[in-house]
């Protein structure tokens, strides 16, 4: 591992992304008009864009000894990712989507115990500088959280799916950035002091859709109003790649300058996602950023 690297933790998974022209009726059968298969989970999705911007990425989390878990592993080795990845007795989570042109993606998955897999996989904390937790286990990240603080590790936190059942308050005290989509927010407001969250220190990003995102700062708040994509394909992974485009020029206490130049990079790397099928390896924010 090289020094400088940022750490993804959360569920690892197998992505099967069906793109059909709608949901059939009882009896009925619907085209399938394209099929994407990839490794998934928020914080393999986030590490790998982080990765193909140039980042050191580390991911941590366990697959199945299956063949999903190979194919896995391979992807992090063909990417420069340093796996500190659990190999457990069981099958892989397969993810399923379908996408249709009038709704956003809808998710199938068969829930697995999640096996515990410790802080110590990491072989060396000191060259982690930054941890980036998405929703999984509350138990697994707060033991993650409480490790990354002995080292002076920046943190940011993506609840992605399922945050309306779980709450995480251990990242939320230690978090320097939190992602949330206006979904997510409602369900943050709700449980939360949202301003003297940001007063205490953490920056708060929330992004909405198509139309750029706003974020709260502990010095003020700063908008970005988007990049239009040419076409949209799917939208699958383009919140993780605004968090990877986001992490790339983010520093913690960053100024108002720096933080318009992150979400400006966060903005492009979320419309270059959407124009390919699937949870994009990599995007091409230069073409929205030129």
């Amino acid at each position: 591992m090289t020094k400088d690297t940022f750490l993804c933790i959360g569920n690892i998974n197998w992505d099967v992304v069906l793109h059909t022209d709608s949901v059939p009726d009882p009896d009925n059968s619907s085209d399938v008009t394209n099929e994407y298969k990839s490794s998934g989970g928020s914080a393999t999705n986030t590490g790998l864009v982080l990765s193909n911007l140039g980042e050191n990425v580390a991911i941590a989390g366990c697959v199945g000894n299956d063949s999903y878990g190979e194919k896995i592993q391979d992807i992090f080795a063909d990417n420069g990712i340093t796996p500190y990845v659990s190999i457990e007795d069981m099958n892989t989570t397969v993810i399923r989507a379908i996408i249709t042109d009038d709704a956003d993606p809808r998710y199938f998955a068969k829930d697995l115990d999640i096996v515990d897999f410790e802080p110590s996989l990491v072989e060396d904390w000191s060259e982690i500088t930054h941890l980036h937790i998405t929703s999984f286990d509350e138990d697994i990240s707060k033991e993650f959280v409480e490790h990354a603080s002995q080292y002076d590790v920046t943190i940011s936190f993506n609840p992605s799916q399922g945050y309306g059942d779980r709450n995480f308050p251990h990242i939320i005290e230690e978090a320097d950035v939190i992602f949330l989509n206006e979904r997510e927010a409602g369900i943050f407001r709700n449980r939360y002091n949202f301003g003297e969250i940001v007063e205490n220190g953490t920056t708060i990003v929330v992004t909405h859709g198509g139309i750029g995102c706003t974020a709260y700062a502990p010095d003020g708040v700063v908008t970005h109003s988007g990049f239009s994509a040419d076409s949209v394909v799917d939208t699958v992974g383009a919140g993780d790649s605004f968090v990877s485009g986001f992490l790339t020029e983010w520093s913690n206490n960053c100024s108002k300058e720096q933080l318009k130049t992150s979400l400006e990079k966060a903005n492009a790397c979320g419309a270059s996602a959407v124009t390919t099928a699937g949870a994009p390896d990599s995007v091409d924010p230069t073409k929205f950023l030129e």
